[in-house]
């Protein structure tokens, strides 16, 4: 949940399973995901009557606006919710009502949080009013396109090609949600958060970069994709065995199903 490290770093031998077809159907939601900073996307929502632009980070766990945008909307924070970042700092949100919340012709109700993004951010990056993560879209199932130009909400109903593994992760008292997916190694799997909003490359922990074979280059089978050839930083004091970065998700066409925990991944051509 929530690596700002990768929000910072910015400012400064399996198949390929395909998408089942159905996931492109007729009543398909298409959003627009536009650059922000570097690989960064932002997302253009609606709450409550009002437009934000917000950063689109499948890491982050919670929906969160900053204090200025919460009373724009008329939002006293309250309360308390917590997070952890990757390095396993917490990360404290307020509370906020829940709201309405559009997205081109997508039209939900959710619970939002305030967080002090620009604690973290320099001063001279365009405005931002939060953070969007993956529970804005709890129960749904989502389509990345290649290059995190566009995020689909799908209408799913087929089940006939066959889903890779996925998890999902969900702290703040059940709110946040998060997924990771499954690498092989000798030692048995790791598990994986998938991070969009990190752009410094693939990030393993010390015992995970061991199990892989410990060296500079190092070769990655997550569950559903062709095993490829990366070079990843090992961290210390990472709480995951790792996270992949935008990099490796954008590279795809990623379907997600995040009602029954599985997930499609799609190389284009």
């Amino acid at each position: 949940m929530v690596s700002r490290r990768s929000v910072l770093s910015a400012a400064l031998g399996a198949s390929i399973v395909s998408t089942p077809a159905s996931a492109r159907g007729r009543d398909a939601v298409s959003i627009e995901l536009a650059p922000y900073i570097g690989r960064l996307k932002a997302i253009e929502l609606t709450i409550n009557g009002v437009r934000g632009r917000l950063l689109f980070d499948t890491g982050a766990g919670l929906t969160s606006v900053t204090p200025a945008f919460a009373a724009r909307l008329g939002l006293r924070p309250w309360g308390e919710a917590t997070g952890f970042r990757m390095t396993g700092e917490r990360a404290r949100f307020q509370r906020l009502a829940s709201v309405d919340v559009s997205a081109g012709a997508l039209s939900m109700r959710r619970e939002i949080f305030a967080f002090d993004l620009a604690s973290l951010l320099p001063s001279d990056l365009p405005p931002i009013d939060g953070v969007a993560g993956l529970d804005l879209f709890d129960g749904r199932v989502v389509t990345l396109s290649h290059g995190l130009r566009q995020l689909r909400v799908e209408n799913l109903t087929s089940r006939r090609r066959s889903s890779a593994r996925m998890r999902l992760c969900r702290e703040a008292g059940g709110a946040g949600l998060t997924v990771f997916v499954p690498a092989a190694s000798p030692l048995g799997d790791l598990w994986l958060l998938l991070d969009s909003g990190n752009l410094g490359g693939i990030r393993l922990s010390p015992s995970a970069h061991s199990a892989l074979g410990g060296g500079a280059q190092l070769s990655l089978a997550v569950d559903g994709v062709t095993p490829v050839r990366v070079a990843p930083e090992a961290v210390e004091g990472l709480i995951y065995d790792g996270a992949l970065d935008a990099g490796f998700i954008g590279a795809h066409d990623v379907t997600i199903d995040l009602a029954t925990q599985r997930i499609w991944w799609r190389s284009p051509g």
